[in-house]
């Protein structure tokens, strides 16, 4: 899967765009779980964007509002991972 050819790659700042999503199945959702502490150990994220309410609404109620940040936007998502490289180098 994509997430697997970053990882290799060792991409560990990755952006997920929902736009054209409307259903994801307990198996969709299992992918993020999986990869998750993978990219974390490697001080890379997975940053969710461009999601609908109702796909939202899924993942809210599963509590990935606690372990992942969702942007309405790619462009956010970007910037946020260009914060948290800049906090990193002043420290």
């Amino acid at each position: 899967n994509e997430f697997s050819k970053l990882i290799e790659r060792d991409k560990y700042s990755i952006v997920v765009n929902f736009s054209d999503l409307v259903y994801i199945s307990s198996a969709g959702l299992g992918v993020f779980m999986a990869f998750i502490e993978k990219v974390r150990e490697n001080q890379g994220d997975i940053k969710l964007t461009s999601m609908s309410d109702k796909v939202f609404n899924i993942f809210d109620l599963l509590g990935f509002p606690l372990l992942y940040e969702f942007f309405k936007s790619d462009d956010e998502a970007v910037k946020k991972f260009s914060e948290n490289k800049n906090l990193e180098n002043e420290k």
